[in-house]
Formats: structure tokens, C-alpha cells, sequence
């Protein structure tokens, strides 16, 4: 059975805080210290681009053997900070345990979001800055 990872990058999306109201698909969220801002001079950028992220993560998955036995397909979405120097930090599934997909799917999302080298950081006013990303993963079988 052939499986396949299909990445979902154009949009990235909102992470809500605590004292955010509006949600929106086409912001990006960083923040700076304490405060959130809403738009951001130059966005964190995955060594090669969307296309080299999507090679990264379609090459180093392994699709969890639960999930295949199960045929256990779906969406993942994972919560990670790019910071100030690049790395990626503060990976997680962005909905509660009682929503995952199961069977390994978000545990292999986390893990293959973790394991990215260091990206080109966020710049704002000239200052390299934190930027909070929710990616979706599709996990699809062919």
C-alpha cells in the first residue's frame, strides 16, 4: 500500500491567545515580548522555500503502523514557534487529545515538525522575532 503525505502551506493560520477576539486564515500571528502583532515585515522563511518543506516532511515521515492497520487517515494540525534565531520550538497539536485522529498521527506530526532544521527567522522593525505557525498535515493512503 502506497502512502503519501500532502502538505497544506498556503495559508497560514491564526494561533489564538488568550486575549486575541479575531480569529482570521490569512494573518500571521508573532509576538515580541508580551504583545501580538498582526503583521509581520518578513515572515519566517523553511531553508529552499514551500517547496523544500514539503519534500522535507514527505521524505522523513513514517506513516505510524496503528494508523496504516487501521487505515486511519485525516488532518493534523500542529502549533509551532519559529524564534528569534530560527529554531523550532514549542511544537504541539494545536486541538485538545479528545479531537486527534489517534493511532500515532499527531505523535508523528509533532515529531517530524521537531525535526526541522533552522529556518530564516521573522524580522519585524529590523529585529529578528518569534512567529507562532499552525501547519495542517494531511495524512492520506493511496
Amino acid at each position: 500500500m502506497k502512502t503519501s503525505i500532502t502538505l497544506l502551506f498556503a495559508v497560514l493560520i491564526l494561533s489564538s491567545f488568550s486575549n486575541e477576539k479575531t480569529k482570521t486564515s490569512s494573518a500571521i500571528a508573532y509576538y515580541s515580548d508580551s504583545s501580538i502583532i498582526i503583521e509581520l515585515e518578513t515572515q519566517p522563511e523553511f531553508p529552499g522555500g514551500l517547496d523544500s518543506l514539503s519534500t522535507f516532511i514527505s521524505k522523513n515521515v513514517k506513516y505510524p503502523k496503528e494508523a496504516l492497520k487501521k487505515d486511519v487517515q485525516g488532518r493534523v494540525f500542529i502549533s509551532f514557534v519559529v524564534n528569534a534565531e530560527g529554531y523550532v520550538e514549542d511544537v504541539k497539536p494545536l486541538l485538545p487529545p479528545e479531537k486527534w485522529l489517534g493511532h500515532g498521527l499527531e505523535e508523528e506530526a509533532v515529531r517530524i515538525v521537531s525535526s526541522m532544521p533552522r529556518w530564516n527567522p521573522g524580522i519585524q522593525d529590523g529585529k529578528k522575532v518569534k512567529v507562532r505557525y499552525t501547519l495542517p498535515i494531511y495524512f492520506t493512503l493511496d
